[in-house]
């Protein structure tokens, strides 16, 4: 895939978690309210023009 591409996956993915963590009425949205940090890593974290996919890492709570 090209970078373009990952680009655009890679701000969706925050974007929704970033959504997530609130709604229009001040809730948290489950469960995109337990995602506590997001990280990418990989060819596309080194900068890669190209690459085979996206490497992403969600930390997030348990939801007990």
């Amino acid at each position: 895939m090209q970078r373009e591409r990952a680009v655009r996956l890679a701000e969706h993915v925050l974007q929704s978690a970033h959504d997530g963590q609130q709604d229009w009425d001040g809730q948290q949205d489950w469960p995109l309210s337990l995602v506590t940090e997001v990280y990418l890593f990989g060819s596309f974290a080194r900068g890669a023009l190209a690459q085979h996919d996206l490497d992403i890492d969600v930390e997030h709570e348990n939801d007990e």
